[in-house]
């Protein structure tokens, strides 16, 4: 390089740019090349140079740092003998500046000029301001020739920039020549007014400016540093002279000497810009500024903290707040940041930042004895000031305390993580996460998204996927605006993390925390500790009771500790006696235990959980079934803890704790019931892939057996079917009887759901035999209840009646409070099948008061569907059309399609009494199409029959024809006598009269009296009669002979 890159009035003898120095230091690359980069010499042993050039990223001090003065004029530039540096001050790592202490033998400075006392300065205006940058480049620098030379670029600076991004932005002039690393060796050159001030140190950017834009640390940031200003009093004996420098009028020095006292602020503004847009905390927006109106109070209400967790947008609203409220506090408007919650960064101490505002007011003071002292300089400068005091994310009350105003003049905003309570000085404002549709907007405005895609449902998805967090929101809008919304959502859905996809947003949200929790440890160790063990509880909310058990604590301290925690935004309240953590920060916790607490302290404290789930568990089952306990606290406890109750039974099964298969078969019990079929089969086949791993075979038998539970309750019965079968030979093998009795009954339950009863029956004859050997009652009573089902599907009323009453004493003696309202229930179904409503409704309601309190959703709607036959024969269609729907939405709840199915041909029967055949039509064939892929012949031919009274009615009789003898086949198929009947009847209503419809009925009077239905029975022989008396077509009444 032979040339300067810009031109210059400088000619072959005119010195460079005085103070210019090359930092390098090691270790070396794999080409022997080592890191380099400029600096300014501010003393004869002191440089300012960028921290990443002289550290790593973690900090450490590099090795062997040495400096070089640059000497010479354009063509004869030289580098003089390199001297050994240390590193005296770094920035944190959002202040990417360091100050180097030479040796003590210094520079050798012959041929180079003269070194003058730095002139700070900070741009005060809005307007551009034109400036220079020299340095060394990396290419030249790495030269050990005489033909190195400097590099010089002209450039504007834009002053605003610093608000927005804490750094200045300069736009050179001419782009970098293709081929050389982008501005590479520029880092720590100096950023020069044409005055000769010094307005920044040029600063590392990772964005792709192609060559034509440098950034810069600005010096009122470094000059806010007390450790930056301290190295600098020591090196050179004396305070910094501040500048205050406008391109629109002369530069006014300012020397802050002690005692010194202005009229006006040396700084009037240090304001960073408010957020581009802001969307969202509309609420906010319009509350603050009546406060501080006094409009909603009837005085001002001036000292705002604005709390909330980490990247709920608290500085952005205050910045905003302070913006718009500018104009009212003219005098002074600062914003400080108090690094209470900064990664790599100390919190500013009260001194400090105290100093700080000092330094901007323009006073010294350095003869202020003490804290106390200067805060009362503050004070009194302030005094009578309309003032504005942004303090940005303090530590705690006592750092802020002392820069507070002791008047009312002027207006003070504060932010952080921690809820200052003072309520004779402070307002509090709490920020929680955003509103879907607050999220929503913000996506859309920071991505910006098209108008025709703002409705796409996949960006609430998104949001919800962060959490509702701005801090996350805004950093996968960069991601939104380059792909489409579902490949962004799908990417975030396949990982625990859903931020890992977004580096930069995983980044943020994992700093955020991770300085909460390090200030926290430094600060509460016992409180630290108590965070790690939470973040080992399996479940998305912390229960207080079931905290304490982790712990050890009582319930009442740890309730204590946990609000301590919540004030600190560490974890959230959701509701009394509950907490959690939000879902963005679970991973960072889990991640922080997993890595300081050994394995031992897992299994101990993860043991007591799952001790307190089986404890409580098991009471709620005890209240639920039994006559012991209250009912209602078990069904609130189940209802609160059912989520935590998944997720703990599964860790205890992935552990391999010896509690899990005690865990998995409670936890069955009692959501079972609940419809929680998705939920079971998520524990049973994690029990199921476990055992297998581990070749257990007494845990795989179970695994089996309760996933066949959730299959058959799901209707995927020919899995259920397969896997109950492995289940009774692994137990047979095992010599474990009781558990192949069981795997028999749910075989049983099974082949009768099939509408296969005589396999059913059989199967639950074998499990008899095995309960009476065993002398278990419970599985006896199960037994003769599953027989009595078979026997009603079958017709045999008698029968089923006997067995439902010895499954009801067996219930009764075992106090099991859901077995005998299932008995009941088995009895009004015998009651409305023989035409005695009366009798059927008082057996469902009594049932479903049982089911109601014990929280029995499938009963429920079973009970909901009798009692709704009941009103349809009755003619009360309005009261059996609600029955149905409540049964129905109860059926989807827990998913149950084949109930769903049940109650979708009940609605449709009543829609046919109505009149309402389209409505009928739709309804019944939407039901056979679930029995059809449930594979149950008997549900189907029951729909089948009331389709073809619906076509009947309809005045469509080939229709109708068709539909019953397709239920007439599906009833013969699986034996079901009731069934037949009925169809039977219903064919010969549509058969004209003669000897075809007579032995129709005939055949169907017969099973009616073979069944006991002396109703539908006697309604047969009208028609038998109404045939002997004339050979006419059967009224429409014949379809209304039962079900």
């Amino acid at each position: 390089m032979t040339t300067p890159r810009t031109g210059s009035a400088h000619d072959g003898t005119t010195p460079l740019h005085p103070g210019l120095v090359a930092v390098t230091a090691g270790p070396e690359d794999a080409e022997g090349r080592k890191e380099f980069s400029s600096g300014r010499l501010l003393a004869p042993l002191l440089v300012l140079t960028s921290r990443h050039g002289v550290t790593f990223a973690d900090g450490r001090p590099r090795p062997d740092i040495t400096v070089r003065s640059v000497v010479g004029g354009r063509g004869s530039v030289r580098l003089t003998e390199p001297v050994p540096c240390t590193v005296a001050w770094q920035g944190d790592a959002g202040l990417d500046a360091a100050l180097l202490r030479l040796s003590a033998e210094g520079l050798d400075m012959s041929g180079a000029p003269a070194v003058p006392e730095p002139r700070w300065a900070e741009v005060t205006g809005a307007e551009p301001v034109a400036v220079a940058v020299t340095g060394m480049s990396a290419a030249a620098a790495r030269s050990t020739g005489d033909g190195t030379e400097t590099e010089t670029v002209r450039g504007v600076l834009d002053p605003l920039t610093y608000t927005r991004s804490d750094r200045y932005a300069v736009d050179v002039s001419t782009a970098w020549p293709a081929g050389w690393d982008q501005w590479s060796g520029m880092s720590g050159s100096a950023v020069v007014h044409k005055s000769g001030a010094l307005l920044g140190v040029v600063a590392w950017s990772d964005r792709p400016y192609e060559g034509r834009r440098l950034t810069a640390v600005p010096v009122r940031a470094l000059l806010a540093d007390p450790g930056f200003r301290g190295v600098l009093r020591e090196m050179t004996g004396q305070d910094a002279l501040l500048r205050a420098l406008d391109p629109e009028r002369p530069v006014e020095s300012v020397r802050l000497t002690a005692g010194s006292q202005l009229a006006t602020a040396a700084v009037r503004t240090t304001l960073k810009a408010p957020p581009r847009r802001i969307v969202d905390r509309e609420a906010e927006r319009h509350r603050l500024p009546e406060l501080v109106a006094g409009n909603l109070t009837g005085r001002p209400e001036l000292v705002h903290a604005i709390v909330g967790m980490p990247g709920v947008g608290k500085s952005a609203l205050a910045r905003y707040l302070a913006h718009q409220l500018a104009a009212d506090f003219p005098d002074a408007q600062f914003e400080l940041d108090l690094y209470g919650h900064t990664p790599d960064r100390a919190p500013l101490n009260a001194q400090a930042a105290m100093e700080a505002l000092l330094t901007w007011a323009g006073i010294c003071g350095d003869n202020a004895p003490n804290l106390d002292a200067k805060a009362a300089l503050w004070r009194n400068w302030l005094h009578g000031r309309r003032g504005l005091l942004l303090l940005d994310n303090a530590e705690s009350l006592e750092q802020v305390a002392c820069l507070l105003p002791g008047d009312d003049s002027s207006l003070v905003l504060i932010t952080s993580r921690v809820a200052l309570h003072d309520p004779d000085r402070i307002t509090l404002t709490e920020l929680d996460v955003l509103p879907a549709d607050e999220a929503v907007r913000l996506l859309i405005e920071s991505a910006g998204v098209q108008a025709e895609e703002a409705t796409d449902p996949a960006l609430e998805e998104i949001c919800r996927a962060c959490g509702f967090l701005p801090l996350a929101v805004q950093a996968v809008a960069v991601r939104l605006r380059f792909e489409e919304p579902e490949e962004l959502l799908s990417a975030m859905r396949e990982t625990d993390s859903p931020l890992l996809e977004i580096p930069d947003a995983d980044r943020r949200v994992g700093a955020a925390f991770a300085v909460s929790w390090q200030a926290l440890e430094a600060a509460d160790p016992l409180q630290a500790g108590l965070l790690r063990v939470l973040a080992m509880h399996p479940g998305p909310e912390l229960e207080v009771e079931a905290c304490a058990a982790m712990t050890g604590m009582t319930a009442r301290e740890c309730r204590r500790r946990m609000a301590d925690l919540a004030t600190k935004h560490l974890v959230q309240r959701q509701g009394r006696g509950r907490f959690g953590f939000h879902d963005l920060f679970l991973a960072y916790a889990r991640s922080l235990a997993m890595a300081q607490e050994p394995q031992e302290r897992w299994d101990e404290v993860l043991d007591r959980l799952f001790t307190h789930f089986l404890s409580r568990g098991e009471a709620a089952q005890v209240a639920l079934t039994a006559s012991t306990g209250d009912p209602g606290v078990a069904r609130t406890w189940l209802d609160r803890e059912r989520t935590n109750l998944i997720a703990v039974t599964v860790a205890a099964v992935e552990r391999r704790s010896p509690q899990a298969r005690r865990l998995a078969a409670m936890t069955h019990a009692l959501l079972g019931r609940l419809g929680a079929t998705t939920e079971l089969a998520r524990i049973w086949s994690t029990m199921r892939d476990t055992a297998e791993t581990d070749h257990d075979r007494p845990s795989r038998a179970d695994a089996l057996c309760g996933l066949a539970d959730t299959e058959r309750r799901s209707g995927d019965l020919t899995t259920a079917r397969d896997n109950y079968q492995v289940a009774a030979d692994l137990y047979e093998a095992l010599g474990d009887r009781r558990g192949q009795a069981d795997a028999l009954w749910g075989l049983a339950e099974t082949e009768r759901a099939r509408s296969r009863y005589e396999d059913a029956r059989a199967l639950f004859l074998e499990a008899r035999r095995s309960y009476e050997e065993l002398d278990d009652r419970a599985g006896l009573a199960d037994t003769y209840w599953g027989l009595a089902n078979v026997a009603v599907s079958l017709g045999r009323y008698e029968r089923g009646a006997e067995e439902f009453r010895q499954a009801r004493e067996l219930y009764a003696g075992l106090g099991d409070r859901r077995g005998q309202a299932q008995a009941i229930r088995g009895l009004a179904d015998i009651a409305r099948n023989r035409g005695r409503g009366y009798e059927a409704h008082e057996g469902y309601h009594a049932a479903l008061a049982t089911y109601e309190e014990i929280g029995d959703v499938r009963g429920q709607a079973q009970s909901l569907r009798g009692l709704g036959h009941v009103a349809r024969v009755d003619g009360r269609h309005e009261e059996a059309a609600d029955l149905f729907v409540r049964a129905r939405d109860l059926s989807r709840r827990i998913g149950d399609r084949r109930g769903e199915a049940d109650m979708l041909r009940g609605l449709g029967d009543v829609q046919r009494l109505r009149g309402n055949y389209a409505e009928a039509r739709e309804m019944l064939t939407r039901s056979a199409e679930v029995h059809r892929d449930l594979d149950n012949a008997g549900g189907l031919g029951f729909t089948l029959r009331a389709l073809g009274d619906t076509e009947r009615a309809d005045g469509r009789p080939d229709r109708a024809r068709a539909a019953y003898d397709e239920a007439r086949a599906a009833f013969h198929r699986v034996g079901s006598r009731r069934g037949l009947a009925d169809t039977l009847c219903s064919l010969a209503g549509v058969l004209p009269p003669g000897a075809e419809a007579r032995a129709a009925y005939t055949e169907a009077l017969a099973l009616y009296e073979g069944l006991g239905a002396d109703t539908t029975a006697a309604r047969c022989r009208e028609r038998l009669a109404e045939l002997d008396r004339a050979s006419q077509q059967g009224s429409d009444g014949a379809s209304e002979l039962g079900e």
